[in-house]
């Protein structure tokens, strides 16, 4: 028999009355929450008797094949984070088989030990808690050394919903932003430039809150206010020192002036949703890790859900508990 395909055939039978949309559904894991712990259970029990007799790689096979069952269903269910980690139990158990992860005790047991992080980790999902690939990253970076892949940074799992739309509306008296920018460019030009100097760091950026509180009222298309908000907000977090003001920062900085040049070179219009959400995104993950100052950090953590992505967050924090 198919081991977990019982598990794959109520769970595919069920998803178009659980799910309306690509979100987890709670009532969706607690309905298969028994048969994964058990067909977790059952690859443990493989993988103890593969480590008691190596010479016998069927049980190894078997445990990757519960591992497989596992993460499917994971995804199934829409508990994305979850169903990764079960991809790196897999992997990482594949690499034993194919000898390019070391059999050693050592290795055993940290595979060992990450499978018995699964159950707990969606016990805390049955508590509230929230699918936060995050929580699981320190567990899936002992994993991935061990086969030879790079560890994972958090930025690789911050995927907030850039569907969020700034507040407030485009003044309806106000000038195209075409003739808006050739006025602002001197400020963010010369504030940009000190930056860069280290010369009067507070009053320039400053500056630059004064450019983005401009360009708002200005600023028409959603994905373009979008971007000046959350560049607004990243600014901010610099100014309250939560966002350190490295070189890194100050590439990310010039990058702003490149698409305000664009804009007011081309107008909104030219520039895409698509372009302006990877340019955001970064922004928006300095944001989300710094502290919670009222304003327009505070607007943007809330508005985009934030906290749901920070393993600091307490909740979070509890996850693997």
């Amino acid at each position: 028999p198919n081991p977990g395909r019982a598990i794959s055939i109520r769970v595919e039978s069920t998803l178009v009355a659980k799910h309306t949309a690509e979100n987890f559904d709670i009532s969706t894991l607690s309905w298969v929450k028994s048969e994964i712990d058990e067909t977790l259970k059952q690859a443990r029990i493989a993988l103890e008797a593969y480590v008691e007799d190596q010479d016998e790689t069927e049980s190894l096979e078997t445990c990757i094949t519960y591992l497989h069952q596992v993460s499917g269903t994971l995804r199934m269910v829409l508990l994305s984070g979850a169903a990764r980690f079960a991809e790196e139990l897999e992997a990482c158990a594949k690499g034993m088989l194919e000898e390019k992860v070391e059999r050693t005790d050592a290795n055993f047991e940290t595979l060992m030990s990450a499978i018995l992080q699964l159950p707990n980790y969606l016990e805390g999902l049955q508590s509230g808690r929230v699918d936060n690939p995050m929580v699981l990253l320190p567990l899936m970076n002992e994993l991935r050394p061990l086969r030879g892949a790079k560890r994972l940074s958090e930025a690789v799992f911050f995927t907030p919903d850039m569907d969020v739309k700034a507040p407030g509306h485009p003044h309806p008296k106000a000038p195209p932003i075409q003739e808006a920018i050739p006025k602002l460019r001197p400020y963010l030009q010369s504030a940009l430039l000190n930056i860069i100097r280290g010369n009067n760091l507070h009053k320039s950026l400053q500056a630059l809150e004064m450019v983005f509180g401009k360009l708002m009222p200005v600023a028409r298309t959603a994905h373009f206010r979008q971007w000046v908000w959350i560049s607004a907000g990243y600014v901010d977090g610099i100014l309250k020192k939560d966002i350190p003001l490295n070189k890194q920062t100050k590439t990310a900085l010039g990058r702003l002036e490149q698409i305000i040049r664009n804009v007011g070179a081309q107008g909104e219009e030219k520039l895409g949703s698509a372009l302006l959400h990877d340019m955001a995104r970064p922004l928006l993950y300095q944001i989300a890790k710094t502290d919670d100052h009222p304003g327009i950090i505070r607007e943007i953590k809330e508005a985009f859900e934030l906290h749901r992505f920070m393993p600091r967050d307490a909740g979070m924090r509890n996850a693997m508990s």
